[in-house]
């Protein structure tokens, strides 16, 4: 029974790679074709997957803090989720040189007309400090988990986890903030256009003014044809 499962799993395993192989060959054509669409593709694919690493890095400290038998069967593959950690980070160095094809704000003139906090916390080289430092903290509670389920020690799991689940929603506050909030970044220029939702609205502001006139004028109209008509 368990050679069945593992050479259905090895076959699983060799169909991913295959599919994996080809997802990155069709996207470094994508770079060639539409590079700003790709790495919007890439970025969107990267914080899908690594949410299941940081799901089951919050599930796996809230089952030592609790205990209890409920987690016991998905604590295996829990751990195994949480070594995807290490991987994620490898895989977001690409996105350090195209920051300008996924946030609004990263561009050359994007944050000119911005607040000033925006403009000093929104930059390149500081969003790159912040994202090692998160990816540091993890790995470390990773490494500390890995390390310990080896030696069979809980007491240092548990104390690791009871700090650890803390500094892990600080660490997620922030990250959520740099990695998703940010590509909602209001961001105006005088020449670019009106930057909101990552879309690129050009300015008109003639065009309200011009159907408030327009709408006004409708209505002055259709009250003095009816007060004529009152007369």
């Amino acid at each position: 029974m368990n050679e069945q499962v593992l050479n259905r799993f090895e076959k699983w395993q060799r169909t991913a790679w295959i599919v994996g192989v080809v997802g990155c060959i069709l996207w470094l054509i994508g770079i060639v074709v539409a590079r700003h669409t790709a790495f919007q593709s890439y970025w969107f694919a990267w914080i899908f997957w690594n949410g299941i690493g940081f799901g089951a890095l919050s599930i796996l400290m809230l089952h030592i803090l609790s205990g209890g038998a409920w987690g016991n069967v998905v604590r295996p593959t829990i751990r195994a989720a949480i070594f995807t950690i290490p991987m994620m980070a490898v895989l977001m160095i690409p996105i350090f040189f195209s920051m300008g094809d996924v946030f609004p704000w990263a561009t050359v003139h994007g944050l000119d007309q911005a607040m000033p906090h925006k403009r000093v916390f929104l930059t390149t080289p500081w969003f790159i400090v912040r994202a090692v430092i998160y990816f540091a903290i993890l790995i470390t509670l990773v490494r500390i988990f890995r390390v310990h389920a080896e030696v069979g020690d809980d007491r240092i799991s548990r104390l690791a986890s009871g700090a650890g689940i803390c500094i892990y929603g600080i660490c997620m506050l922030f990250a959520c903030t740099d990695w998703i909030m940010s590509l909602r970044a209001a961001v105006v220029h005088h020449d670019a256009g009106r930057y909101y939702d990552g879309l690129a609205v050009p300015r008109r502001p003639g065009v309200f003014r011009d159907h408030r006139d327009r709408s006004g004028a409708r209505g002055t109209s259709r009250h003095h044809q009816a007060t004529s008509r009152l007369g």
